[in-house]
């Protein structure tokens, strides 16, 4: 606008000056001051109808979290074809959203590799933006929650980054003091690959992604194509062929972490994921989750391994007991590098390798609950006080026959791929991730989970909501 004015101003002033002693050119001076009044008069009522959307958006804010302020759970119910979040109080598992002291935290923007300190209440755009999301239904499909190219072979690198850029590119001090390294093993479904990607993204965080080395070319292809579109999302190095429940898991593992560590120094924390899981947290809450956590790697510690299992490899090496956990861990960066380097942490290694048992449930384990190995961020009390479900916060994940949870969707292997009804259990956990997701026979769960992701991650960011990490500074619960 203000170069249309300054444009019009030049052009008047020479026609003005040019037209100076000529009587045929009073009317042209006349109008031309005339058009001058009209343009400023539409340049004032414009920016009075932007201050009133302005406070519309805010009190319309207000009005749609009003429910969502001091509650935690989701209650899911159905309405006709829609799925609609009621947030309800449930006592079990502690209040663990609040409305915090307004102006309490400062929020932060990357900008071409510069964290900016913002003020998102006088952005009418994020406001606007925060409108939206938080209006929509919780199942409806947009370009922030989904905008896959199903047939497209290279993805397309501008437009991801123009999909995700309204959020993703913004975070709280503890976001940048908590970086997380994560590596992702995948071997099919793209769609659900880039889904995950684009939920957990993060500028601050840096991702390494395995793709098994029995992959269809077209499958890693794509994923290369994808890891390119980001400067800290690259693919291991060196890549194995994954057996499930064989050391090739450990080794697909340990290629990731390798590669991180030598990526950057500034991450804090390591989270395994596959490509058939998802977030049950934003990376706001995750990173408080991890601070909670005091240093601690988290898995659980269990000793109840059968003998017939131990008789080929036969007891770990210097005395050690045997544990075994989910091969879903939260660690450190310092039990990483113990893990990697470590003398005592390489012969338990090459012990696992003899296992007739899954050896990627056993490796990390037996060097993190053995007290006597003091490993970096290894559990100081009891190892029984680590086994119980409660403590165990790094995945949730339902065995058929083997659980209480009943399994909504299809069973596969033993394990649940969660279904449109599960939703009501996923969004009751305080895991940080769920397994397992089948985006092909059920799109929606996904979809659901983003869209209820992003409107925490706005109203966290326009400091209306924020959460309550207690639950996980009590760690291990004794109860």
């Amino acid at each position: 606008m203000s170069e249309m004015l300054n444009s019009f101003d030049l052009k008047s002033a020479k026609i003005i000056e040019l037209c100076d002693g000529f009587t045929l050119c009073k009317g042209i001076k006349k109008r031309a001051v005339t058009f001058m009044i009209l343009v400023c008069l539409q340049t004032a009522l414009t920016g009075v109808y932007f201050m009133y959307s302005y406070s519309s958006i805010v009190r319309g804010i207000q009005i749609d979290i009003e429910h969502l302020r001091n509650n935690n759970i989701a209650d899911l119910s159905r309405d006709n074809k829609s799925w609609i979040f009621r947030f309800e109080n449930q006592e079990t598992l502690g209040k663990f959203y609040f409305e915090p002291e307004a102006g309490s935290k400062k929020l932060y923007m990357w900008n071409k590799g510069k964290i900016i300190p913002v003020d998102v209440s006088t952005s009418l755009a994020f406001e606007a933006l925060a409108r939206k999301v938080i209006n929509l239904g919780n199942c409806t499909i947009t370009n922030q929650n989904m905008s896959l190219e199903t047939y497209s072979t290279v993805p397309n690198c501008r437009k991801i980054h123009k999909d995700i850029e309204d959020v993703s590119y913004f975070a709280f001090q503890e976001e940048i003091d908590v970086q997380i390294a994560y590596s992702i093993l995948v071997y099919k479904d793209y769609q659900m690959v880039e889904f995950l990607l684009r939920t957990i993204y993060k500028p601050q965080n840096t991702y390494c992604i395995h793709v098994d080395n029995k992959s269809p070319k077209l499958f890693k292809n794509r994923v290369r194509g994808l890891a390119a579109c980001f400067q800290n999302v690259f693919i291991a190095t060196k890549p194995v062929n994954v057996y499930w429940g064989n050391f090739s898991v450990v080794e697909a593992e340990m290629s990731c972490m390798k590669d991180l560590l030598n990526k950057t120094k500034s991450w804090k924390y390591f989270i395994n994921l596959t490509g058939q899981e998802f977030p049950l947290r934003t990376n706001y809450e995750i990173a408080k989750v991890l601070i909670a956590l005091r240093g601690y790697n988290n898995m659980k510690c269990s000793d109840r391994i059968k003998k017939p299992d131990l008789l080929i490899s036969g007891q770990p090496p210097y005395g050690l007991t045997a544990y075994k956990t989910s091969t879903h861990v939260v660690l450190t960066r310092e039990f990483v590098e113990f893990i990697l380097y470590n003398k005592t942490a390489k012969a338990v290694l090459n012990w696992t390798k003899q296992l007739k048992i899954p050896s990627d449930e056993i490796a990390f384990s037996t060097l993190n609950c053995n007290q006597k190995l003091k490993a970096p961020g290894s559990h100081r009390g009891h190892p029984n006080d680590y086994n119980r479900t409660l403590n165990y916060i790094a995945r949730f994940k339902v065995w058929i026959g083997k659980t209480s949870h009943v399994c909504n969707g299809k069973r596969l292997r033993g394990i649940c791929s969660f279904g449109p009804k599960d939703l009501e259990t996923l969004q009751n956990r305080y895991e940080l991730f769920a397994n397992k997701f089948n985006i092909r026979a059920f799109p929606q769960v996904p979809y659901c989970l983003r869209n209820t992701l992003l409107k925490r991650t706005f109203l966290e960011y326009t400091g209306r909501l924020d959460y309550n990490v207690s639950y996980y500074e009590n760690i291990p619960h004794k109860i």
